[in-house]
């Protein structure tokens, strides 16, 4: 389509937006499949209302003012549910950015701070700022729910030495995380650099207060993944929704058959919110609402290449010519 040549960094043109695929008919990236089963049960319902109330004699409606108060109710369910659900999404993407915060000054610091003379010193640099990469890296999968340490994005970070200790010590299948480990290692190696003096005490204090963030943002990436909106407000909240979307055909009543898509609409509306909700809460995920983490780690991962690459070990950028 015309809207796929738009650079996803760049603010599209009006000619661009005119004739860009409308969002109003976008099915993927949208909740309709989703909600699908919930909005054509409705309509089902309301079919039956309507063929029911023209073949019975006596009328079966209700009183318009009855929707007035089930709406204010159901409104701040739903207002509560999509602010939660929006706070889940906002507040991880902001521990994202400070986890690459984060490894992005412990890199500066100890590639062009922390001296390395031997060729062994300048590959344990490199292996220690890879590891704060696969850091990021097997956070993303264990937010994901996948174990072990067999994915391509982890196969040039991690040492076979490493697998190897991991394969003999854990067992892959069952270790829902194995981030510890390689913060311990990079824990580790600023230990070692202290007790040599290639780094004084106050970079040294720096380093291990940015590592103590790292742990930190993912304590709270857990704590994100780990607390959904609880089980009883969920539950109830989907039971008010069909009272309330079961309740407003009787209400509409005198519409006869037109009262139908008028109510398969109020239904697509309210569980479309809710759906959005179910659909942003958890931000970990492969969705197109969820947050960009493929990208993200690998953006991290061509920084750091590029860092390796470009800059002498423990030295200034060397001026060209």
């Amino acid at each position: 389509m015309y809207e796929s040549s738009i650079p996803a960094n760049r603010v599209p043109s009006f000619f661009e937006t005119i004739f860009s695929y409308p969002d109003a008919l976008r099915v993927r990236g949208s909740i309709i499949l989703t909600i699908l089963p919930n909005v054509l049960s409705v309509t089902l319902f309301a079919t039956a209302v309507a063929v029911a109330n023209d073949r019975l004699s006596s009328r079966i409606g209700l009183p318009n003012t009855l929707v007035g108060s089930f709406s204010v109710v159901l409104g701040l369910l739903l207002v509560f549910r999509s602010n939660t659900a929006h706070d889940s999404f906002k507040e991880g993407r902001r521990v994202w950015s400070q986890l690459k915060t984060a490894v992005r000054n412990i890199t500066r610091i100890v590639w062009l701070g922390v001296p390395a003379k031997t060729p062994e010193e300048i590959q344990e640099k490199a292996q220690m700022i890879r590891y704060l990469v696969a850091y990021v890296v097997a956070t993303k999968h264990y937010l994901r729910g996948e174990n072990g340490i067999d994915y391509e994005d982890l196969e040039d970070l991690i040492p076979e030495e490493f697998r190897r200790h991991y394969l003999e010590t854990l067992v892959p299948s069952s270790t829902p995380t194995h981030t510890p480990w390689i913060l311990f290692r990079i824990n580790r190696y600023v230990f070692r650099q202290r007790q040599a003096n290639n780094i004084d005490p106050q970079t040294g204090n720096i380093l291990n207060t940015t590592l103590a963030n790292m742990h930190d943002s993912f304590t709270n990436l857990e704590r994100i993944l780990l607390t959904p909106i609880p089980l009883a407000y969920r539950v109830h909240l989907k039971q008010s929704l069909y009272l309330y979307c079961f309740l407003l055909p009787f209400t509409l009543i005198d519409l006869h058959y037109l009262m139908i898509p008028l109510v398969t609409a109020v239904a697509f509306m309210l569980f479309g919110i809710d759906g959005i909700g179910r659909e942003i809460e958890n931000p970990f995920g492969y969705d197109l609402n969820d947050l960009p983490l493929d990208r993200i780690c690998e953006d991290l991962r061509e920084e750091i290449e590029y860092v390796i690459n470009t800059y002498p070990p423990g030295d200034m950028p060397a001026s060209s010519g």
